[in-house]
């Protein structure tokens, strides 16, 4: 957008209340627990789905963002 990343960040923390990276991980998160409910995909593909490279890393996150791991969510909800 032509803006230096501080600048964006600010600006993006002034209009949506969370940092641009805070955001760029819920979308992520939403988009795993719909693909966890709706798909049979392993946890691997929904992990590289969304943008993450390791899988541990996508669970360790997953599990802040919900309280669940992966395999627990889909459990409780597909």
């Amino acid at each position: 957008v032509g803006f230096n990343a501080s600048y964006f960040s600010t600006l993006f923390k002034k209009e949506s209340g969370q940092n641009f990276l805070e955001y760029v991980s819920e979308v992520r998160m939403n988009k795993a627990k719909d693909l966890l409910k709706e798909t049979n995909d392993t946890i691997a593909n929904i992990c590289s789905q969304v943008g993450y490279n390791d899988t541990k890393h996508f669970t360790q996150s997953f599990k802040k963002h919900t309280g669940l791991k992966p395999n627990e969510y889909r459990k409780l909800f597909s």
